[in-house]
């Protein structure tokens, strides 16, 4: 049930980077207001001297690099050739630099008046082979240190690395001069960020994957010439191994006044994504005075373990070591950008979003968006640039300015909603859809929802370029009849989705089945919990099935509140199997299973569930 592939069909990792800022100064609040829509997506924000901005992305499949005034107006639109840009910088010189991919990695640089730089590379670009790019920073001397990924001499993507000169050469003291390929942070890696400190030493962060199952989140340092340094943390990388999950990474990196490292990125857990923050001394260790043990954790999703990464994708460091994280809040099906503030001290700040230390800006005209960088001015405020995904999949860039910890600055060229704090959830609403088919005329279906749910339910159905709405009162139990057009209801088959919005206490909550005559056949054995706490379940469905059977696990807590947990596995030639480990509380408890396959339209194929119960642990089903 990837509701962000069926409505996000542009992802917005697709087009986010991490963008180096300097700190920023003192933060003050400020009442909401809107924001700049600008190209089809922005990775990238730099700030210049002159308290302007130059935003950085794509637009179709040029290049897009605006500079944007104070109130938000499109100053100038530097013509930056083709392909999509990834990290923007500025010069002391107050030159440009922009960094990404037209089939391959190129460096472009301009003039501050906006002109291709003669001096730099050739008519203004540089070639680096061999490597993708996903971040830049400025070294001392104005040399240029790129950050990404690159095939290791096994194959297998390696974290890669590259300096170039001024001029847009390459660096002969930097790994002599071509692409480093950092082999001591691990097989299947990439670096995700990066920075430089004052003696040119690197400071990168990403994730490594090296048993290519679980991902891990590292911050990797080199020295100026481009080695590991053996000095950092353990033999020149430090490891964030996923917690309870399968998947961590930084996906931010930044230096604050005291030469502390902060990376932020996201922890998938089997309840759901959250935001990780970090704090290293500068030799690599955890910092005590940060959070618990130099790691905090923050939410960043509910109801939601899809593969759409939720959590911070920028970071910037506060004058008074307050730090900002912007990146996406996933709610269910519904993506939202999101800053998390925190103080110096690792805590989310109380004078910010209603005491939550969040602010969350719904999408008001579209069905996701996100912020993918943010950077600081000379005076103090922070912009951020991201995209947003619109319900046909067409993306868009967005660019915000606030004054201080959360509150978007007034007045901001654009329009959008006001922030949003979500509220305290105390029981998920629980939405299943136990019955759809295609009978005759009509589309029937038979769903359950908890009983104190209030409002309405809402459906969609989408069947051979044929959109059917309707909507129906909350109840324990739906029954649902709708007569569809002949072309609707051609073939029997489509895609059915039912939304419930909630109120205060039930949030949203969305499941989405194919309905069609064919029925997948769907299988599920004795479920078990063994004595290591690994839910054990494995099934079957008819060969041509493909995608993935949703497992849905519901216990209670020692409070007695039902807790879900949500595992997703592929369909393997007709089989499917789960096996993956419990929290000790869960693994005692016992509890439900939801089965769910959503279906496929293609190949005609509906959806169905399955209901199983595990009430025993230590293997016995």
């Amino acid at each position: 049930m990837r509701l962000t592939r069926l409505f996000l069909r542009a992802t917005l990792a697709a087009v986010c980077a991490v963008a180096a800022a300097a700190p920023a100064a003192a933060l003050a609040a400020a009442e909401p207001g809107p924001v700049r829509t600008l190209g089809s997506g922005i990775a990238a924000i730099a700030p210049e001297a002159a308290g302007t901005v130059v935003a950085a992305g794509s637009s179709g499949d040029q290049m897009l690099l605006t500079r944007l005034a104070t109130d938000g107006t499109p100053m100038q639109t530097i013509p930056a050739g083709s392909g999509r840009a990834a990290a923007v910088v500025e010069q002391a010189n107050g030159a440009i630099v922009v960094a990404g991919d037209d089939g391959g990695a190129v460096v472009r640089a301009f003039t501050p008046d906006g002109l291709p730089d003669p001096g730099f590379g050739s008519g203004g670009t540089a070639q680096v082979p061999g490597m993708s790019i996903a971040a830049m920073a400025i070294g001392p001397g104005g040399t240029i240190v790129l950050a990404g990924s690159a095939p290791g001499s096994d194959g297998f993507p390696r974290v890669a690395l590259a300096r170039l000169l001024p001029s847009g050469a390459p660096d002969p003291s930097f790994a002599g001069g071509k692409v480093d390929i950092v082999a001591g942070a691990g097989r299947n890696a990439a670096a995700t960020s990066v920075a430089v400190l004052p003696d040119g030493h690197v400071v990168f962060a990403g994730r490594e994957a090296p048993g290519l199952q679980v991902t891990g989140a590292i911050v990797g340092r080199t020295t100026s010439d481009g080695t590991l340094d053996l000095g950092f943390a353990a033999n020149g990388v430090h490891h964030y191994d996923a917690q309870g999950g399968a998947r961590a990474v930084f996906s931010a990196v930044t230096i604050d006044p005291q030469g502390r490292i902060v990376a932020a990125g996201a922890d998938l857990r089997a309840a759901g994504y959250m935001a990780v923050f970090t704090r290293l001394s500068v030799t690599g260790a955890l910092d005590p005075g940060f959070g618990t043990g130099g790691v905090v954790r923050f939410p960043a999703s509910r109801n939601y373990t899809g593969d759409d990464l939720a959590g911070p994708l920028g970071v910037i460091v506060a004058g008074g070591g307050e730090i900002v994280g912007a990146g996406a809040y996933q709610d269910s099906g519904q993506r939202s950008a999101a800053l998390w503030t925190l103080t110096a001290a690792g805590h989310l700040d109380p004078s910010v979003g209603g005491g939550s230390g969040m602010v969350i800006m719904h999408p008001t005209t579209s069905d996701g968006t996100g912020w993918c960088a943010v950077a600081a001015t000379p005076d103090g405020s922070l912009f951020t640039g991201g995209q947003n995904v619109s319900f046909s999949g067409a993306g868009s860039g967005t660019v915000g300015r606030f004054n201080g910890f959360g509150s978007l600055a007034p007045p901001y060229a654009g329009g959008s909603g006001p922030p949003y704090v979500p509220p305290v959830v105390r029981q998920p609403s629980r939405l299943a859809i136990l019955r759809a088919h295609v009978v005759g005329r009509r589309l029937v279906v038979l769903a359950s929802l908890n009983g104190r749910a209030t409002g309405r339910v809402r459906g969609l159905f989408v069947s051979h370029g044929v959109t059917a709405r309707f909507s129906v009162p909350a109840r324990r139990l739906l029954h649902i009849r709708r007569v569809l057009s002949p072309r609707a209801r051609r073939g029997g088959n489509g895609l059915l989705i039912l939304r419930y919005a909630g109120d205060a206490r039930v949030r949203a909550d969305m499941v989405a089945l194919h309905a069609g005559k064919v029925a997948p056949r769907l299988t599920a054995g004795s479920a078990t919990i063994d004595q290591s706490g690994f839910l054990v379940m494995a099934g079957t469905t008819v060969r041509r099935a493909r995608g993935r059977v949703s497992v849905r696990f519901t216990y209670k807590d020692t409070r007695g509140a039902e807790v879900p947990l949500i595992f997703r596995v592929l369909i393997r030639r007709g089989r499917w199997r789960v096996e993956v480990k419990l929290p000790s509380t869960a693994a005692a408890a016992g509890g439900d299973l939801v089965v769910t396959y959503a279906g496929d339209a293609h190949r005609r194929l509906g959806g169905q569930q399955l209901v199983r119960g595990v009430t025993t642990v230590a293997g016995v089903s």
